[in-house]
């Protein structure tokens, strides 16, 4: 058993992709509600649990935002649970404003887990040789944010201990505000100067200039992008057909689903919570190994 993130850079392209695609193009409250169940518990996982809590807490704000607003903007269904300003705010908007929340959430938690997993030398890997300058943004994009966040803490820090925010006065505190600002920029350009001559020394655009990749394919990797493939095939399948179809509009439509329906959203629950099994088997086997020694 591995890591989720320790898979081939191409399989977890492979697996965001497909969740990032049905979480955000389906509308069936099943799959919103599998998608959200997996990325949280992936970042529980893979994270710390308090920061998975603050990042739920913005989550929980957006959720009551959107499903609060979308009644009060749409007042499409036949279902009228009262009237505001003489307009009624139905069952059908108040729900679909609850599935749209939930489907924000999800993407939102897929993409705080993309950006763990997927690393800027992963991201290097997969566009470097197709193309060099978008992979070199990318990566130098995702690399530069924490730095930049982490610098401005040290700054602020080093501010602190030398008096620098010692004024109550708010033109004390502006003035404090724009040394840490001045010196947050001229870091940054020190470090773009720096990154360009690391760059260019390193041979970067030459001609005949090789790559090297400490990513391997293994018979893992295969294994587990087939099992991606078979559910991506399956699921749209069912989309195809409209076997997961569901209508909020003008009324909920409630059907008996069918057996290609069973099987897609049976599909998809294993999809979205494959990373927070693999990740948890993981965890069970080290701490099991670590008993025995």
């Amino acid at each position: 058993m591995r890591r989720f993130d320790e898979y081939h850079p191409a399989v977890l392209l492979a697996y965001y992709v497909s969740v990032l695609l049905f979480s955000m193009f389906t509308v069936h409250p099943l799959v919103i509600l599998f998608s959200f169940t997996g990325a949280v518990s992936y970042l529980f996982a893979i994270d710390r649990k308090r920061r998975v809590l603050k990042d739920l807490w913005f989550y929980l704000f957006l959720f009551l935002l959107i499903a609060a607003a979308n009644p009060l903007v749409s007042h499409n269904g036949v279902t009228p649970l009262f009237f505001l300003n003489g307009q009624a705010v139905t069952l059908e908007s108040l729900l679909y404003g609850v599935v749209l929340a939930f489907m924000l959430s999800a993407v939102l938690a897929w993409f705080g887990s993309f950006n763990r997993v997927v690393t800027s030398e992963k991201i290097l890997f997969l566009l470097g040789k197709v193309s060099p300058k978008l992979s070199i943004v990318l990566s130098s994009a995702l690399r530069f944010l924490p730095l930049l966040r982490r610098k401005a803490g040290e700054i602020r820090s080093a501010g602190k201990a030398v008096g620098l925010y010692a004024s109550e006065s708010w033109w004390g505190r502006v003035r404090s505000g724009l040394s840490a600002v001045s010196a947050l920029v001229t870091w940054s350009l020190e470090q773009a100067v720096e990154t360009g001559v690391s760059m260019k020394a390193r041979g970067f655009r030459l001609k005949g200039r090789t790559h090297f990749s400490a990513f391997r394919f293994s018979g893992k990797d295969l294994a587990v992008l087939i099992f991606i493939l078979a559910a991506d095939a399956i699921v749209f399948t069912a989309l195809g057909t409209g076997s997961l179809q569901f209508a909020f509009y003008p009324r909920i439509a409630l059907e008996a689903p069918g057996v290609l329906a069973v099987i897609s959203l049976a599909a998809l629950l294993l999809l979205f919570l494959l990373p927070a099994v693999l990740e948890i088997g993981e965890n069970i086997k080290w701490r099991y190994y670590r008993r025995k020694i």
